[in-house]
């Protein structure tokens, strides 16, 4: 390149450490030998050189070959003005240029030496080369960039269009399973419907079935019992016209137990239906059982045996002792006849502590076993067992394996409910060819045992004032002639009704009346506690005698009955009813009455 006259600036006084940072390759040096006083860090980066190898030495070391270089220092020396030039350094396809300036180093009155920078031009061609890539790339780069850019419009139009189209399929299978679920849910509906009126069909059929069962069975024995209750008075009367007299007594004793037959089969049916009246008391369970031994000897067959294990110093139980005999021999017979060909039948009792609620296995439904200490009674046998299926019909109303005629299926029903009515529980564990076990748990007598009593009931016919006066309340006329002719024995003048009305307005006169004995199923409109009710908002504290062929349950409702209210169950013996009258009116407690 031709060489350009440069400026004539003075250049400033700078001494070597001055330069060190100097970005730029500087060097100074002496005027006339050109020898080298300084050269900063960029001019040995430059030659590629130490500074230990540059200091002191003559420019034509420092660079060879830069003979026009050492022409220009020379010429400035001499002149005292600056210049500088730039050469192609080498002549390659890829040249490097070099821009060189001299200034003047000045003393107060003459030069004293020249300063060289170097200046390494940035190769043209290269540049050149680089910017006409860098402008291809960025033209790429933006054709790219706008590519995808209108590539991703078109894609996202496109996302949004399959989006849209996958929304719509969706919305129009949802709506069409949602149809489909609306439609099977109403035929389930339907179903469901249709199968629970079948089932209450068949539950129809079964009861009606259980029930024909059932009032066969009864009929039958009802038809027994009142044969040999009529019979017998039939007999009487023939007999008291021909005054043969002296056989009234085997008929009245065959006539009397027709009708205790006939009461404890409908006490069977009361506890069934869990309708009785219980008259729950401490019970020495080892001592009922004991009491009973002999009976269950002659209701067995010779070839069972029959074995008691008891427990020492066990509870007394809070039930009803009368009810808790007829279980256990219903058990026994049951027992007696899984076994037609002989076996062993045990008998146990013993004490039980249930912590916490469980579930009775195999039991009849809400079998939970509140927590606390019961009495337990099994029974248990080495008979033929029961299958699971006949397990969960056991407990069942009606069900029964016997033939036709040879059971009622009352009985674990019964027993099932006097024991819930009791407070207890029932078990039951059995398996084919290996027998059967139920065990009865009733809850314990949690007073202090100070002492057994036996309290015997005593018919006390003792005249009482003939100002005693019992409003008797019937609509059955046989029971009011009954009623009576025992106050009549025991001294009571007696006025009678035979419907509440008819009761409710004798006790609004003036009548005195100290005990109003009244049934509980009265025709009129008015039953007996109603009538019972009435009578004590006109006569506060007036005593009160139900008589009923169903339940306490049934007078006294969800509560106990008040004070000066007892219940008596028919049917009743007539000194149970004369002790009962009597007890009520002298305010003594009369034992096997409901309060």
């Amino acid at each position: 390149m031709p060489e350009k006259p440069a400026s004539d600036p003075m250049p400033p006084d700078l001494s070597g450490p001055c330069l060190d940072h100097a970005p730029l390759p500087m060097a100074t040096l002496d005027g006339a030998t050109h020898i080298a006083r300084y050269v900063n860090p960029a001019f040995c980066r430059l030659v590629n050189k130490a500074n230990d190898e540059l200091v002191g030495k003559r420019f034509r070391e420092m660079l060879p070959g830069q003979d026009k270089c050492l022409a220009l220092l020379g010429r400035v020396y001499r002149t005292g003005t600056s210049e500088s030039y730039t050469e192609q350094e080498h002549s390659d396809p890829r040249p490097v240029f070099r821009s060189y300036t001299v200034w003047p180093v000045m003393a107060p009155e003459h030069t004293v030496g020249v300063m060289l920078q170097v200046i390494e031009t940035p190769n043209l061609y290269e540049k050149t080369l680089a910017m006409n890539e860098a402008l291809i790339v960025g033209s790429l780069r933006q054709h790219e960039l706008t590519a995808a850019a209108n590539a991703s419009n078109t894609a996202r139009k496109q996302a949004q269009a399959a989006l849209r189209r996958a929304n719509e399929v969706l919305e129009a299978r949802v709506s069409e399973r949602t149809h489909e679920l609306t439609v099977a849910n109403v035929k389930l509906r339907a179903e469901a419907e249709d199968r629970e009126r079948v089932e209450e069909v068949l539950r129809q059929s079964q009861k009606m079935e259980a029930i024909g069962q059932l009032t066969g069975g009864i009929a039958h024995d009802f038809n027994n019992l009142l044969q040999g209750i009529s019979g017998s008075l039939e007999l009487m009367r023939t007999r008291a016209a021909q005054g043969r007299t002296a056989e009234f007594g085997r008929y009245i004793e065959t006539a009397l137990g027709s009708a205790n037959r006939a009461a404890a089969l409908t006490h069977r049916l009361l506890a069934f239906s869990r309708r009785q009246t219980l008259d729950p008391m401490p019970t020495d369970v080892n001592r009922l059982v004991g009491g009973m031994l002999e009976l269950f000897g002659r209701t067995v067959e010779p070839s069972i045996q029959i074995t008691t294990t008891l427990a020492g110093e066990l509870w007394m139980a809070l039930c009803d002792p009368n009810q808790l005999e007829n279980a256990l021999l219903n058990l026994v017979i049951n027992a007696r006849d899984a076994m037609p060909d002989g076996g062993h039948l045990i008998i146990e009792t013993a004490k039980t502590n249930f912590p916490e609620q469980r579930r009775s296995p195999r039991g009849p439904p809400s079998q939970d076993v509140p927590p606390g200490e019961y009495v337990a009674l099994s029974v248990a046998d080495t008979g033929t067992g029961m299958t699971p299926e006949v397990i969960a019909r056991a407990f069942d109303p009606f069900f029964t394996t016997k033939p036709l005629g040879q059971g009622t299926g009352l009985g674990l029903s019964m027993i099932h409910g006097f024991v819930q009515q009791s407070g207890g529980q029932l078990r039951l564990l059995s398996r084919v060819g290996q027998g059967t076990t139920v065990t009865i748990y009733l809850p314990q007598y949690l007073a202090a045992r100070d002492g057994e009593e036996e309290v015997e009931a005593a018919v006390k016919c003792l005249a009482a004032t003939v100002n005693t006066v019992v409003l008797v309340v019937s609509d059955e006329p046989a029971v009011r002639m009954i009623i009576a002719e025992v106050l009549s024995d025991l001294g009571y003048t007696m006025v009678e009704a035979a419907n509440g009305r008819s009761g409710l307005h004798i006790l609004e006169s003036k009548t005195r009346i100290d005990l109003l004995l009244t049934d509980v199923g009265l025709p009129g409109g008015m039953n007996g506690r109603q009538l019972a009710d009435a009578a004590r908002q006109r006569r506060p504290g007036l005593k009160v005698l139900f008589i009923t062929g169903y339940a306490e349950s049934v007078v006294a409702g969800n509560d106990r009955m008040e004070q000066g209210m007892q219940v008596m169950t028919k049917p009743f013996t007539v000194d149970a009813l004369a002790v009962g009258i009597q007890g009520m009116i002298s305010d003594r407690p009369v034992n096997g009455m409901a309060k």
